[in-house]
């Protein structure tokens, strides 16, 4: 799709659609003994597979200018409506000891903040404050901080019980078939798309088990049609030994 083909009421919702939860990562703000606030972000390659998205691989570009203080002002124009429009922010150098490093992230920090002036990643600023346990030595939280239910895209959510009854009857039917151990091919499915230990189908993301459905199904077709044309055993007639 051309930049052209998309109304500016598309780009718009294209560019302010929730991330994947996988998407989104965290850093800590502040930290305060064992504890740290935890603020979310996306890297600047998510921003950019976004824009990519929204207008067009030739429907965006940047501008960047350094700054005396070190810090990065990125100008980022996107083709609205049949003209280039810009919006510019700044952003901040790193607190790394390389300064190859520290630049780097002002630039990526800047494109995330100028593509927020347009939508992308907006709501992650509105997310609830977080106070998590964090572990100072690892600098790493103890646990993954959770986003609200409203940040999660609707096919990434929990698939629920009635859809998981449906991939287990499906998990069941191919293993009877295929004389396989349904508890393993079960756990199997759980660790391909990353399901926490002790948790159950029910868990699946809604995405995921729409495509472990739509795997099954094929296999359930597969396994039907070769039933269909499986040589049948000679009749006594057709060996001449009728009674």
């Amino acid at each position: 799709m051309t930049p052209t083909e998309k109304t500016p009421q598309q780009v718009q919702e294209a560019l302010a659609r929730l991330f994947d939860p996988d998407q989104v990562k965290w850093k800590p703000q502040s930290v305060k003994n064992d504890r740290a606030l935890a603020i979310a972000y996306v890297d600047s390659r998510t921003v950019q597979d976004r824009l990519d998205d929204a207008v067009g691989i030739g429907g965006w570009k940047t501008e960047f200018t350094v700054l005396p203080t070190g810090s990065v002002e990125c100008r980022l124009s996107l083709w609205l409506g049949g003209q280039w429009v810009t919006k510019a922010d700044v952003g901040s150098p790193s607190e790394q000891p390389d300064e190859g490093d520290r630049t780097k992230a002002a630039y990526s920090d800047a494109l995330k903040r100028a593509a927020v002036q347009f939508g992308a990643g907006r709501y992650l600023y509105r997310l609830p404050q977080q106070w998590q346990p964090y572990d100072a030595k690892t600098r790493k939280f103890v646990e993954r901080p959770a986003l609200p239910s409203w940040a999660v895209p609707a096919d990434c959510k929990p698939c629920g019980p009635a859809m998981a009854a449906k991939v287990a009857a499906l998990v069941k039917t191919v293993c009877e078939a295929t004389k396989s151990d349904t508890a393993q091919t079960t756990e199997k499915v759980l660790a391909e798309f990353r399901v926490p230990r002790g948790k159950g189908l029910e868990a699946l993301r809604h995405r995921d088990a729409a495509a472990v459905l739509q795997r099954l199904n094929a296999t359930v077709e597969k396994l039907a049609r070769a039933g269909e044309t499986k040589p049948q055993p000679p009749t006594p007639a057709a060996t001449g030994r009728a009674g």
